[in-house]
């Protein structure tokens, strides 16, 4: 029987989603400066997911194991207007972080991962990631990590 090594997971940092400093003339204060943007969001993610690993078979029965990073073909970006690159956008104010995925229209699953905004509970688009993997399972596990980072870092 085969053994994989796994590589040693480094200890995740807790992300922030606000950004504070500390208060000059009020020692132990601090205030909030801003919201993170969503390339910091993704770059965490990003770094996140490569500390994470998932096994899958692959079509001879074998186990593939791979970060969840790797799984992914494509991550970027997103605006209300399709995937553009604005790292510099900061995420507005939200209510909750979700992810989800659905089956994409001939292969594999995309990834969805939206702030909600407070008031209107209307979706903002953060990130959109996609496998071409058409194992359910898997996609499964994917966004299972996805929604673990945005846990610990809510």
């Amino acid at each position: 029987m085969l053994h994989e090594v796994l590589p040693e997971k480094k200890p995740v940092l807790r992300f922030e989603f606000e950004k504070y400093e500390p208060v000059p003339d009020k020692p132990g204060y601090h205030r909030h400066v801003r919201n993170c943007t969503k390339g910091e969001f993704e770059d965490a993610l990003e770094e996140y997911l490569k500390q994470e690993w998932v096994s899958s078979r692959n079509n001879k029965g074998y186990s593939d194991c791979h970060s969840v990073f790797d799984w992914l073909d494509y991550m970027s970006i997103q605006s209300e207007l399709g995937i553009v690159e604005k790292r510099d956008e900061e995420i507005p104010d939200f209510r909750w972080i979700i992810c989800w995925f659905v089956e994409g229209g001939s292969e594999g699953h995309y990834f969805h991962i939206e702030a909600v905004e407070p008031q209107t509970h209307q979706h903002i688009p953060l990130i959109l990631a996609k496998t071409l993997s058409g194992d359910p399972g898997l996609a499964n596990m994917i966004n299972m990590h996805i929604n673990q980072f945005i846990v610990r870092a809510l």
